[in-house]
This record gives structure tokens, sequence and C-alpha cells, in this order.
């Protein structure tokens, strides 16, 4: 039988297992957000069975909006007429 980590049991020497509780949230169709202790313990089951190499991201949140503020794909909004109005308000909220 072969363990998460790649390397054989046999009745004779039956191996231990740990088992990990990992939390996550969905970010978008293709990715999850877990906390940076889950992702060295995964990264740490991952170089047990081969190398692999990490690459880190420094940007966070803010990061990311003032590349999308910055990046021009939304200029085309900037020579849109502005079609709602303080008179459309149902409710003001303060």
């Amino acid at each position: 039988m072969v363990c998460l980590d790649g390397f054989y049991e046999t009745p004779d020497e039956p191996r231990q297992i740990e088992i990990m509780n990992i939390q996550t949230r969905n970010h978008g169709e293709n990715q999850i957000i877990i906390s940076a202790e889950d992702l060295k313990k995964l990264i740490e089951i991952a170089q047990k069975i081969e190398p692999i190499e990490v690459e880190e991201s420094d940007f966070d949140d803010a990061d990311l909006m003032r590349l999308a503020e910055s990046g021009g794909a939304f200029d085309f909004l900037l020579d849109e007429e502005d079609i709602y109005s303080v008179e459309d308000l149902k409710v003001r909220y303060r």
C-alpha cells in the first residue's frame, strides 16, 4: 500500500499516518485560500515525494486593486456618460 507521502508500508511494518485538518476558503473557480501554516505543511509533504519549487508573491489585495486601477482595462468607462443620478435613489443611506 502506498501512503500519501509516497513511502510503502507492509503488514509487518505499519506506518503511523498523521491526519491534517486544513481550513480553506474558495477564491474563484480554481483557487483556494489556506493559512500559511497549512501551506507549509503541504509543501513539506510534497517535498518528501519530489523536489518542488515554490514561488511566493508579496502582493496583497491593495496592490492588486492598484494594479487594476492603473492597468487601463477599465479606461473605457471614463468616456461613458453617467446614466444614474442622485434623483434615481429610492433610499439614501448616510
